[in-house]
């Protein structure tokens, strides 16, 4: 007698070749069935495997920083409250009011207002209300906006040269960087614009000089850099 690979007794003797060919359909049998047991646990893992996949693709996208639908943050309201004091206009009390207000940090369309956007929700140095340097960044950034500076989003790319008009030559006039590197990279010749020119040891802005087509008004926020001795608005635009 011998025992199978399956625990089953075969008795040798006339009829051990049937028995044999018996045990061997079962264990193809059985074999079939593990073979169709893997191919489903395959697949199985296949599957879980793209849901994990696509689930980490979605948690990617939730936590990628995105653009605000509104202006109106939590950050956008603190640095607000922290630039009212730059204004002596009415500061609106109701809804109803603030279309018509001439209060320039809650006149949409002002370029107050288009700096302090870009100062809450646009700006990566994500300076804060209680940086010494946050009334200086936020009066140049006026200066830009109010001088025909055009449209900034999160994918603006500052080394660009626009073809012509306000601010043409690439001046790093609102990147991530310090104020007191918003200037260009070319000194001499065709290209240059101009910019921060020189600050203090405490990174105050001390000379301001730029000309690169600048159109509009000349807005009084730059009556707050307060350690400003120089300022060259020549070869521009501007009124006021």
């Amino acid at each position: 007698r011998y025992e199978s690979i399956w625990g089953s007794k075969v008795s040798e003797g006339p009829n051990n070749s049937g028995q044999k060919d018996q045990d061997d359909e079962e264990m193809k049998e059985k074999l079939e069935r593990l073979r169709i047991g893997i191919a489903a646990l395959k697949e199985q893992l296949a599957a879980t495997n793209k849901d994990e996949i696509a689930e980490s693709n979605v948690k990617d996208e939730i936590t990628e920083p995105q653009p605000p639908s509104s202006p109106f943050t939590e950050r956008f309201e603190l640095l607000r409250k922290r630039l009212l004091p730059l204004y002596s206009e009415a500061v609106p009390t109701t809804p109803e009011e603030h279309p018509n207000t001439t209060h320039p940090l809650f006149n949409m369309q002002s370029p107050q207002f288009q700096a302090l956007n870009w100062l809450s929700n646009i700006d990566r140095s994500q300076i804060t209300e209680e940086d010494p340097h946050v009334v200086q960044r936020y009066a140049l950034s006026v200066l830009y906006f109010a001088t025909g500076g055009p449209p900034v989003d999160h994918n603006t790319d500052f080394s660009l040269k626009r073809r012509g008009g306000p601010w043409r030559n690439p001046t790093n006039f609102l990147t991530p960087n310090h104020e007191c590197e918003w200037k260009s990279s070319v000194m001499k010749g065709e290209g240059r614009g101009g910019g921060i020119r020189r600050c203090d040891a405490d990174r105050n802005v001390v000379e301001l000089s730029i000309y690169n087509e600048l159109a509009g008004t000349i807005p009084s926020e730059l009556g707050r850099l307060s350690f400003l001795r120089t300022l060259y608005l020549g070869r521009n635009n501007l009124v006021g």
